[in-house]
């Protein structure tokens, strides 16, 4: 993988094999190779980094996500499917009317594991934020309101909890406005057992603001709340916003800070893509979104469609998250988005 990024990523950073002060780039003998014209240098600075995982510090996740957006670039990325009708959902308690909407996004079961192991040069590692654990979300789009649906592994927490069951909302697409992109939270200040608050983001003061008071229900594993369309900024026949889940952040500093502690539906800096419209779908099949398996074929949930008992790749979906190099260079480059297709995902 390593080998991969720098393949993808560096070719012609060094012009005819030279390194900036002139040298020859490379060393003379390397892994048995005489002459060799490759330099590989590990964890040389935020610019020039041949490793992958995600690390604290300047470069982050930037290098894993470099890495699922060229793997997208180069195998292709299918459209993300839509939604369609109207859906009115009664926020109730009463679960089993979700079976009534067809469409899930998926998430990884089993990564709140608590961490208390021995790591490097005598540091041990503790981490016990896991809590709720993120399985399965719905989005239900009635006349005027948006419903949305989470169930998790076990019985959820009480609401009372630290940065409980957080809902997080790009509803323009614009990864330049509010939050890191996210424009609206849900539950950051939750007022009862069965009222929550809307939030919006506000720029200008780099506050979170009351938006509304909403209705939200938890009974066991499930959870479900209503945001009116109108506090969105979601009206019309069709309509396309990003979403997270994440429980038990440590803060809200970055989005980085969504990584580290507790549990987050999509994993990381992803998002889940919701595309309506109040028009019939063209194909009459359900839409399955399936959690990422680690590898160039499966980047992000997978959707299939189920139908008449066959099972076929429909989807590979996440809109990639933005956050600049610390170079101040983007550390993706694909074009602002211009249609839902992940191959124009927006970056920053």
């Amino acid at each position: 993988c390593c080998m991969l990024i720098d393949n993808l990523i560096w070719p012609g950073k060094y012009a005819v094999n030279r390194t900036p002060d002139g040298k020859p780039n490379g060393p003379d003998s390397f892994l048995g190779r005489k002459n060799n014209t490759f330099y590989f240098v590990d964890q040389y600075n935020a610019e020039f980094n041949r490793t992958i995982q995600p690390a604290k510090g300047v470069c982050a996740d930037n290098y894993y996500m470099q890495m699922a957006q060229n793997i997208r670039r180069y195998k292709g990325a299918r459209q993300v499917p839509q939604l369609a009708g109207i859906k009115n959902m009664k926020i109730n308690g009463k679960f089993d009317k979700w079976a009534g909407v067809p469409s899930y996004y998926l998430d990884t079961r089993g990564d709140i594991m608590h961490r208390d192991h021995n790591g490097y040069a005598g540091h041990h590692y503790t981490n016990t934020s896991g809590r709720n654990d993120i399985v399965e979300s719905k989005v239900a789009v009635g006349k005027k309101d948006i419903a949305f649906y989470v169930q998790c592994d076990s019985d959820i927490t009480p609401y009372t909890d630290p940065n409980w069951m957080l809902l997080l909302i790009d509803a323009d697409n614009d990864p330049a406005t509010g939050w890191h992109g996210y424009d609206f939270i849900v539950n950051r200040r939750v007022d009862d057992a069965r009222h929550s608050t809307l939030e919006r983001y506000d720029a200008a003061t780099g506050q979170w603001l009351p938006a509304g008071r909403i209705e939200y229900s938890v009974q066991g594993k499930e959870l479900e709340l209503a945001i009116p369309r109108k506090a969105l900024g979601l009206g019309g026949d069709s309509l396309t916003f990003d979403f997270k889940w994440a429980d038990n952040p440590e803060s809200l500093t970055d989005p980085i800070s969504l990584c580290t502690h507790g549990d987050t539906a999509p994993n990381r800096r992803f998002n889940y893509r919701c595309r309506w419209s109040n028009k019939s779908l063209i194909h009459p099949c359900s839409l399955i979104y399936r959690p990422a398996r680690l590898g160039p074929d499966h980047m992000g949930p997978q959707s299939a469609r189920l139908c008449k008992g066959q099972h076929r790749p429909a989807l590979l979906r996440h809109s990639l998250p933005r956050r600049p190099a610390a170079t101040g260079a983007s550390y993706c480059s694909t074009p602002q988005a211009t249609s839902p297709a992940i191959a124009k995902s927006t970056c920053r």
